[in-house]
């Protein structure tokens, strides 16, 4: 176990230990909670497959776990090369159980934001994201690290408790190989999920006028942390069933753009889809079809009956793309966003599953 935590921690990005581990404090740790089963325990993910002669097989995973006034605080520790595997699912649905059945009435733990797929695990799980801890740990280089506190209710019936979940959220996302469309003259482009090493290609696009006037909530300066931070968050809500956000890439998997789908929290019916293009990718129609594909999946697979785009009056390239991918104007919605300078009007097009009345004219 400490072998792999050592590990783990060396990478300097996953937990809160940093290499180089003092060894003998740490398993001092384990066996502290090996030793006391009523209200801790340490649970581990073996390698399969080893040789019957080796009698001690590599530890792949572990999650540690303490009982704390009703509150089972966990952490968990994957090895480099069995993530994604469904070894830290396993973990954590060995770890709630255990949870219940010593009377916890809440898990709890905390996560770094970049920790895209962990976040995004604990989401599909039914954690709820319940605040930042802004610059809470200090780490050995001098940095602060900013914290994510995550946590799934047990016991939704004593009183004072949140009241009961209605059904379990479902999930966001394109198939395994992505959206796909063909362009002629142009190649092909995919829709798939934002990955860490996206972050270098949106820092650079973001730098464009047009897309900084057209997404004035995004910080600026826009660090690579910044984008981790913007993937980890769209993760989050494509796994609690909100939201799903994706790159658009060529056929290479170079990076041309991304477009982002936020369903109603209401009425999932609803839905608004927004985009932004690199420079070097427009005016060859890659925009255009990315739209048709994404507004396409939302209503035949995700049951949007009316989707919605809203452009900056005047920006002609964009309502062009929502007028060639399907969406008609409706209305100008006026002072309806903040921005950098005050509130801001915003041109509603929509995009109806099934037709209906024609909208009015559009106004200039």
């Amino acid at each position: 176990m400490v072998a792999l935590y050592e590990a783990v921690a060396g990478e300097g990005l996953w937990l809160g230990a940093e290499a180089p581990l003092d060894r003998d404090a740490q398993a001092e740790t384990f066996r502290g909670k090996i030793a006391a089963p009523d209200r801790a325990a340490v649970f581990v993910a073996l390698r399969d497959g080893m040789p019957v002669a080796e009698r001690e097989p590599p530890i792949v995973g572990l999650l540690q776990v303490e009982l704390r006034a009703g509150i089972a605080q966990l952490g968990m520790a994957i090895g480099e090369g069995h993530r994604g595997s469904g070894i830290g699912r396993s973990l954590l649905e060995t770890c709630v159980d255990w949870a219940r059945s010593h009377g916890a009435h809440k898990l709890s733990l905390q996560v770094w934001p970049h920790n895209v797929a962990a976040r995004a695990l604990y989401a599909h799980l039914g954690f709820v994201e319940e605040g930042w801890l802004r610059r809470q740990w200090p780490r050995r280089d001098g940095s602060l690290w900013d914290a994510v506190v995550t946590g799934l209710v047990l016991d939704e019936v004593r009183p004072g408790s949140p009241p009961p979940r209605v059904g379990k959220p479902r999930p966001l996302g394109v198939p395994a190989g992505g959206l796909v469309a063909t362009l002629p003259g142009c190649g092909g482009i995919r829709l798939r999920a934002f990955r860490p090493g996206d972050a270098p290609a949106v820092v650079a696009a973001v730098e464009d006028p047009a897309i900084r006037a057209a997404l004035p909530e995004l910080p600026d300066p826009f660090s690579e942390s910044d984008a981790l931070a913007r993937f980890a968050a769209g993760a989050v809500q494509a796994a609690a069933g909100t939201g799903l956000e994706l790159a658009v890439v060529d056929e290479g998997d170079g990076l041309l753009g991304g477009l982002d789908l936020a369903l109603h929290p209401v009425d999932p019916g609803l839905g608004e889809l927004g985009w932004w293009l690199a420079p070097g990718a427009r005016g060859r129609g890659i925009m255009t079809a990315a739209v048709r594909l994404v507004a396409d999946h939302a209503s035949a697979a995700l049951g949007v009956a009316r989707l919605e785009a809203l452009v900056e009056p005047g920006n002609e390239r964009s309502a062009a793309v929502a007028a060639r991918a399907g969406f008609a104007w409706e209305a100008r919605r006026r002072a309806y966003r903040p921005g950098r300078s005050g509130r801001r009007d915003l041109d509603c097009w929509v995009r109806l599953a099934e037709p209906s009345e024609a909208p009015s004219a559009r106004r200039a």
